[in-house]
């Protein structure tokens, strides 16, 4: 048995040096592709409101369902980007907690025990992450984050195009 939980010890130090390893080596292109994704977002979305609140031609309505299917595209496109990673981790913090009720069938003073404490300390001292170059984790929170900045950019945008689109709009429809 204590063959079986250093093979487990091993594993997770080589889980845990594997994601530092992406971390460190995709960092950067994760951060543009993140990056790109929000812009894309916020164009997309603006076009998406202005399409429905302009309908000022017959081909609005097919402009509008093109760009709701870019939205879904980049929306699924982070969610890919993002679910593996968080995935990944909740996986790996499941392990401390299968470990802890393991431990709580064993004898305070075995072997096998102190095996499992000496693997519990790993697991609270080496977590399993995956970030863009440190500045924020690819975990589902983000995509929270990320809608919630398009709602914002396009609220302001949205506020800024107002007025002009209206009077554009009604220029338009009196031609």
């Amino acid at each position: 048995m204590l063959v079986q939980i250093q093979h487990l010890d091993d594993a997770h130090a080589l889980l845990c040096e594997s994601s530092l390893s992406l971390t460190d080596r995709f960092g950067a292109v994760l951060l543009v592709d993140v990056l790109n994704l929000l812009l894309h977002f916020v164009a997309t979305a603006y076009f998406f409101f202005t399409g429905l609140l302009l309908k000022t031609s017959p081909l609005s309505g097919s402009y509008v369902a093109m760009q709701a299917f870019w939205l879904a595209a980049h929306l699924s496109r982070l969610l890919l980007l993002v679910w593996s990673c968080s995935k990944a981790k909740q996986e790996a913090n499941r392990t401390g907690a299968l470990i802890g009720m393991f431990m709580n069938n064993i004898p305070a003073n075995s072997a096998l025990r102190r095996q499992l404490e000496m693997f519990t300390m790993q697991l609270m001292h080496h977590r399993v992450t995956f970030s863009a170059c440190g500045l924020f984790e690819l975990e589902l929170p983000l995509v929270v984050n990320v809608l919630g900045s398009v709602t914002t950019y396009l609220v302001v945008l949205l506020q800024l195009k107002g007025p002009s689109s209206n009077s554009i709009a009604s220029s338009q429809q009196r031609k």
